[in-house]
């Protein structure tokens, strides 16, 4: 695994960083019982990034991927690069950007 899609990279941001992070996660996906395999943890890192309005700054997908183990989120398919969660469809990020 490169150092890019290392979950273990998250804990090497600075603590500032790091709530931010946690935060945007808390306030913008809501959890579900089943994988959404429609966003993977590179579409995902990529929507944290372009909201600049809540803090977003450009994160590795490794570093999204600790940020979503940090805040309770369990992996599917963690021998992948792109790694799916449990995310619903109503989550305030999708709602908001509809890409």
């Amino acid at each position: 695994m490169s150092t890019q899609d290392d979950p273990n990279e998250f804990s090497l941001l600075p603590p500032e960083r790091q709530d931010i992070l946690r935060r945007w996660i808390q306030e913008h996906l809501t959890p579900r019982k089943s994988p959404n395999l429609r966003y993977s943890s590179y579409n995902l890192k990529h929507r944290f990034e372009a909201d600049r309005a809540h803090g977003g700054f450009y994160v590795s997908n490794g570093i999204f991927k600790g940020a979503m183990k940090e805040c309770g989120y369990v992996a599917q398919f963690e021998d992948d690069t792109n790694w799916i969660f449990s995310i619903s469809n109503k989550s305030k990020f999708i709602i908001e950007t509809r890409w």
